[in-house]
């Protein structure tokens, strides 16, 4: 029992300096594009508007 608990001890440190980035790039770095964001041009003038509501009343046809 003593040796289980001593094994996910350790299982639980390596998943935790991964995670941290300790072996390398973090996880969650990796699928970032943070250059990209940076060369967007004119991002200033993307407008989102939101989509139009659906009305809860029948087509008639």
């Amino acid at each position: 029992m003593r040796l289980l608990f001593f094994l996910v001890l350790i299982a639980n440190f390596v998943v935790f300096a991964y995670g941290t980035g300790a072996f390398g790039p973090s996880p969650q770095e990796a699928g970032r594009e943070p250059l990209r964001a940076t060369q967007q041009i004119r991002a200033d003038t993307l407008i989102a508007r939101p989509i139009a509501p659906v009305s809860s009343a029948p087509a008639r046809s």
